[in-house]
């Protein structure tokens, strides 16, 4: 049915004429004003970077001191307040000098900035300046905002700026609050049927409507926006397709003369582009956007196929039916093919025209053509009756349909019983369950067939699905529904023909038999793996802290079937925590404690080994996964293996107290050292700690601590010795005579064979006559040089040195003594104006403390000492002051 829509008399559109009639609907063309110059004569060291107010979003960079920018715009309303973005970018020196900011307006747009609040900005900064400008109510029109920045005086509006930057943009006053709002429409598409169809749509923000002004929709069509009709409320009849737009407008009839608009010929890109928001001076609200609605064609015609309007199909064989359908209709809306049985109960659809009717059962069936809007509210299983419910808009259903008989074998799915079988004593019993998912037609019949490899060599049959097999391999177990009517099975031989021979008899493989055959089937893997049995090498290792090697030998009675594996597996404790896997049962550990090597065979394709964690996953873990320790996948485990017990004590390191040691008053010191925590104690072992004397390693002593008393000089080592008593017997030790080395080489560690660990390098000492160690110290030595250098060495170079000492003189010229040699009285004379003697200490050649006085109560610069009492020989007088230490000698005959 067609409708002819009459507009509102009070409405009367003309077609916009010449430009006079433009500018009668308040088109005004403002000139700019000319304004003074102002620009920086220098922008070496600051220029501004960007300008940033409300639309104007400017990055200008260096403009060699002006840049004209009126070719960019932004609207203010009176009486708002904007803020403004202000960046200057400095240079070097002045990256951290502050800035002089001002900005101006005029306002009144009378070609200057002088007037009274036409200065809006006066700011100083470094790097990103903001302000807020406050625009006056009674501003409006169009009018120039300038920029001004110096580096190092306050720019003024007009003339030059001996460092910065000057930049000019346009403000434009925008007062319009007239605001259309958005609509949504009711429907898209929409359906055209019997000449015309209704259109409409929802206001879904409200519109601002300012006193005096009046609202009106608006109808265009196309993406030009030709307008077409208007109304007091969204909604409109149209009765040709396409698209269509209703929109909003807001506007006041003594500024918008809507006469001027032609029914399909003005757009609203014309009228839009009268108003204030479009670019012009009219302050009107139009909603351009709208809600667009797409009309189309509901048109279902006559269907056809392309084999005839009655045919007859294999059904349900798993592959696109040999036909399609097409229309004669007229439609430009959605189409969709309807497959109904004769009750009208939905049996399939189709939007493209090509039809499956797998699935959709046997017998006769028809094929309808529906063109339609919205969605299709119908699915396979309902019943429409009349289809009056098949969409949620307009349709029309197709005033034939095509008739098809379906033939629906379906030999549906098998799921076997198990997908890995281990053979026992060369037979298997493999079976599948049917899944019911199967269709047998009436006159047809199904068999299951057995195939092997992925060939899908068949070699048996049976009436249901299980059968025995005699060998390893791959084998495949298959439903097949057939009339035997028209396949003849009589052809198979086994052991030659295929499951693919067979299937491309069939319509499902390319033939022309109707029948069904899983070809996937439910394939089984059969195999017979054995780990066999392997032996360790060594079945105690001693690890002595570091590395330690297992090692196991096969016994040879593994049985490997044809694509699998063999891997070996490392797993430590009683719950054979898996730690390695390999391709040879050899093993590095690094930690004692009980270990086994297992054997695995397994097929990569049932066993996926990534699925082990090591630390996490234990042998037990993998067993239960295999058929024999319950699970599904058919591997084998040595689990009991070849087990080690790893020993691996570890003696670690120890540290000397102090490296240099003298002998007391006494004739004694005591060496200690420290441990530096890292030794490995198994349990059942015990530490002792050794002490050993000159680069010979003799053991002098042993205890249960790092420190030692000696009453000699020379070089000493503190060893720490970890041990099993049980293997071990430390009384074979005699102090004085056996050495560190002869230790050693008991242990593994050195050749021998038991297992314990010794610090072979111990602590360093050296231990010194007190004499030497005054000389020592007081000559000040480089210590860090005797410390890197071995003991044997250090040792040897300070006593060298201090008897070469003996021929030289020692005092450092502070002090001096005489006479000397001397027999009964020497004087000792310390020149010195700010310091004093404090203690004097004499030691004989043997190192022994002879005498000692304290002067600390005195003041003394000059001594007298009796040394008739000495025997004859060479002395050492240590003399300690206030400030320093000295040493002289003296030689008494």
């Amino acid at each position: 049915m067609k409708t002819n829509h009459k507009p509102n008399a009070k409405l009367k559109w003309f077609m916009i004429g010449a430009l006079s009639t433009i500018l009668s609907l308040g088109f005004n063309f403002n000139s700019f004003a000319q304004y003074c110059s102002s620009s920086g004569n220098s922008t070496n060291y600051s220029y501004i970077d960007e300008v940033i107010f409300e639309n104007i979003m400017n990055t200008s960079g260096d403009n060699g001191g002006y840049a004209d920018f009126t070719n960019l715009s932004t609207s203010v309303i009176p009486g708002n307040t904007y803020t403004i973005k202000l960046d200057a970018a400095n240079q070097f020196p002045f990256t951290f000098k502050k800035n002089k900011w001002k900005v101006w307006i005029d306002f009144n747009n009378d070609g200057d900035f002088d007037d009274a609040g036409e200065m809006v900005v006066k700011k100083r900064g470094n790097g990103t300046t903001n302000s807020s400008i406050t625009i006056p109510s009674n501003f409006s029109g169009t009018t120039t905002m300038r920029v001004s920045m110096s580096l190092f005086g306050q720019p003024k509006p007009c003339g030059n700026i001996s460092n910065g930057e000057v930049e000019d943009y346009t403000i434009t006053s925008n007062s319009c609050l007239a605001g259309a709002g958005s609509l949504m429409a009711d429907a898209s598409p929409v359906g055209l049927m019997g000449g015309s169809v209704m259109i409409s749509a929802t206001q879904i923000n409200v519109p601002v409507i300012p006193a005096g002004y009046s609202s009106i929709y608006v109808l265009t069509s196309g993406t030009g926006l030709v307008i077409e009709q208007v109304n007091a409320t969204p909604d409109f009849t149209v009765n040709t397709t396409g698209l269509y737009t209703i929109h909003t407008l807001i506007y006041d009839p003594a500024t918008l003369d809507l006469t001027t608009v032609v029914f399909g010929t003005t757009t609203g890109v014309d009228v839009n582009g009268l108003l204030v928001q479009g670019g012009g001076t009219i302050c009107a609200a139009l909603d351009v956007a709208g809600a667009p609605i797409t009309v189309c064609m509901v048109d279902a015609g006559m269907v056809t196929s392309n084999l005839g309007d009655t045919l007859s199909i294999c059904a349900g064989d798993g592959f696109a039916d040999p036909f399609t359908m097409s229309n004669n209709g007229m439609s430009t809306c959605n189409y969709a093919y309807v497959i109904t049985s004769s009750a009208t109960e939905i049996l399939g659809l189709s939007l493209d025209g090509n039809l499956d009717f797998d699935g959709a059962g046997q017998g006769e069936c028809w094929v309808w053509g529906l063109s339609f809007t919205g969605n299709v509210l119908v699915s396979v299983g309902d019943t429409v009756l009349g289809f009056g419910a098949l969409t949620d808009g307009a349709f029309d259903l197709s005033s034939n349909y095509v008739v098809v008989q379906r033939n629906a074998p379906d030999a549906g799915t098998l799921t076997a019983n198990s997908s890995s079988v281990c053979s026992m004593n060369g037979n298997a019993m493999i079976d599948a369950t049917a899944n019911g998912d199967d269709f047998i037609p009436p006159g047809y019949s199904n068999i299951y067939v057995l195939t092997s490899g992925t060939g899908l060599v068949i070699e048996q049959v049976n009436a249901t699905p299980s059968f025995n097999v005699t060998s390893n391999g791959l084998y495949t177990i298959h439903n097949l529904v057939y009339d035997a009517t028209t396949l003849d099975l009589t052809t198979v031989v086994f052991g030659t023909t295929t499951g693919v021979d067979v299937n491309g008899l069939l319509t499902q493989g390319g033939g022309s038999i109707c029948a069904s055959l899983d070809v996937a089937g439910a394939p089984i893997w059969v195999s017979s793996p054995d780990a066999g049995t392997i032996t360790a090498n060594t079945d105690t290792v001693c690890g002595i802290g570091s590395i330690a090697t297992l090692t196991a030998t096969p016994d040879g009675n593994a049985m490997i079937p044809s694509g699998y594996s063999t891997v070996y597996v490392l797993t430590s404790g009683s719950g054979l925590v898996i730690e390695q896997a390999g391709p040879n049962p050899s093993f590095d550990v690094s930690m004692g404690g009980n270990y086994t090597i297992h054997t695995l065979v397994y097929d990569p394709n049932t066993l996926d080994l990534s699925i082990v964690v090591p630390g996490v996953t234990t042998g037990f873990d993998v067993n239960s996964l295999l058929v024999q320790g319950g699970g599904m996948i058919c591997a084998s485990l040595d689990v009991p293996g070849a087990a080690f017990y790893v020993e691996n004590p570890y003696a670690g390191t120890i540290q000397p107290d102090y490296f240099f040691n003298c002998l007391d008053n006494n004739g004694s010191a005591t060496l200690t050292a420290n441990p530096s925590g890292d030794a490995i104690v198994p349990s059942g072992y015990s530490t002792v700690y050794v002490l050993t004397s000159g680069s010979g390693l003799v053991i002098e002593q042993a205890g249960g601590s790092p420190s030692f008393t000696v009453n000699n000089t020379g070089i000493y080592r503190i060893h720490t010795l970890v041990y099993d008593t049980n293997t071990l017997d430390l009384g074979i030790v005699v102090p004085g005579t056996t050495t560190g080395f002869d230790v050693n080489g008991l242990i593994a560690q050195g050749g021998g064979a038991i297992c314990a660990s010794l610090d072979v390098a111990g602590a360093p000492f050296i231990v010194l006559p007190e004499w030497i160690c005054n000389w020592f110290y007081n000559d000040r030595v480089n210590m860090a040089y005797y410390t890197s250098i071995s003991p044997e060495q250090a040792y040897a170079e300070i006593t060298e040195g201090y008897e070469n000492s003996k021929s030289s003189t020692i005092s450092n010229g502070s002090a001096t003594i005489y006479p000397n040699p001397a027999s009964n009285h020497v004087t000792i004379a310390f020149d010195s104006e700010d310091d004093n003697i404090e203690t004097v200490l004499i030691y004989n050649e043997t190192g022994q403390k002879v005498f000692e006085r304290d002067y600390t109560a005195n003041t003394m610069s000059t001594i007298n000492l009796d040394v008739s009492g000495f025997d004859s020989g060479l002395y050492l007088i240590q003399l300690i002051t206030v400030k320093s230490s000295e040493a002289l000698k003296l030689v008494v005959k």
